[in-house]
């Protein structure tokens, strides 16, 4: 598979990534990794790939590419649509796409983010074991960057290229492409972060009980929330202490902030709540202006939610192995 870049729309960010560098979070080292990890596993899932192979991930504008060298893709993911030589191509369904073919991602209103993987993944220069990009720090990917014209993306097996394009007659059947009303909240567990106990009860349940709404100040470290201002405080700052991807801050004079992918590894801010893995996916496709309403957890109920998503997308990975027979 060789793909190369014809042109980047305004505003597309478009990176290699995968599920970021655990391992290295004790250095310092954000985690980085996909934004929406769910769409990311299930485009490497639809091609027989492992969850951590890298896919390319796209965000803000349109992508066109052509192929040099045929293979087989998938996209999935909210934040974009796939078209093969001007032809809408359904989400969640491998494609075989011969030399020459014209690929275009085309933002979605759906959500953000869309991830497009090649069989086999794509190939890449590891950085701490990753393949993910965390920009501010120039490593990871694509020379540390996001991609621009010119550049060239090579799968890392190398097969036959189909003789002409092939769309796959099954598919998962998600709801990940249907956009919530920004009127209607989302759901959100979130368990109690370190300092919950700081806040008054009144102040705990207005988190809880009233809607927040997803703020336009956000990026791959953090998005902010609104209508929290019941939440202020003048509690002395923390020593920096330790943070993750899902941690709400609460700065005493600014809106709260919900840490992504490319989160610092500590802060100074005190931690409210702790949204939970199989949700924080949610607020990576959210859109500007959609409303948020989040409810307590305990560790018991976040950590069986966990095993029951790991377990669906175990189910879908052999589903895969018996339909291409090699289970």
């Amino acid at each position: 598979m060789k793909l190369r870049i014809l042109s980047t729309g305004p505003g597309l960010l478009a990176t290699l990534q995968d599920l970021g560098r655990p391992q290295a979070r004790g250095f310092g080292v954000p985690l980085s990794g996909a934004m929406d990890t769910h769409s990311h596993i299930l485009a490497n899932l639809l091609l027989g790939n492992a969850p951590e192979m890298a896919t390319l991930e796209c965000t803000g504008g349109k992508l066109d590419a052509i192929v040099e060298k045929g293979g087989h893709l998938a996209l999935s993911g909210a934040g974009g649509a796939l078209f093969v030589d001007g032809r809408s191509v359904p989400p969640e369904r491998t494609i075989g796409v011969p030399d020459g073919t014209l690929l275009t991602i085309q933002p979605m209103p759906g959500g953000n983010f869309s991830y497009l993987a090649a069989a086999g993944g794509w190939k890449f220069a590891p950085v701490f074991g990753s393949a993910s990009t965390y920009l501010a720090g120039g490593v990871g990917g694509y020379e540390g960057r996001a991609l621009e014209k010119g550049d060239v993306l090579h799968g890392a097996l190398e097969l036959d290229s189909p003789s002409k394009m092939e769309v796959a007659s099954w598919f998962f059947r998600t709801d990940g492409h249907s956009a919530p009303r920004l009127d209607t909240p989302l759901d959100i567990s979130v368990l109690e972060g370190p300092e919950w106990s700081w806040w008054p009860v009144a102040q705990q349940q207005a988190f809880l009980n009233n809607a927040a709404r997803v703020s336009k100040d956000r990026s791959r470290q953090a998005v902010r929330i609104e209508g929290r201002a019941a939440l202020g405080h003048n509690f002395a700052e923390l020593h920096s202490t330790g943070v993750c991807p899902g941690t709400i801050q609460v700065p005493p004079d600014d809106d709260p902030a919900i840490l992504m992918a490319d989160a610092q590894t500590t802060g100074g801010f005190p931690r409210i709540a702790q949204v939970i893995a199989v949700d924080l996916p949610k607020i990576a496709q959210a859109k500007t202006g959609q409303l948020l309403r989040f409810r307590m957890v305990d560790l018991a109920e976040a950590s069986q939610k966990l095993i029951e998503y790991e377990l669906g997308l175990e189910r879908l990975g052999t589903a895969v192995r018996y339909r291409s027979g090699s289970a």
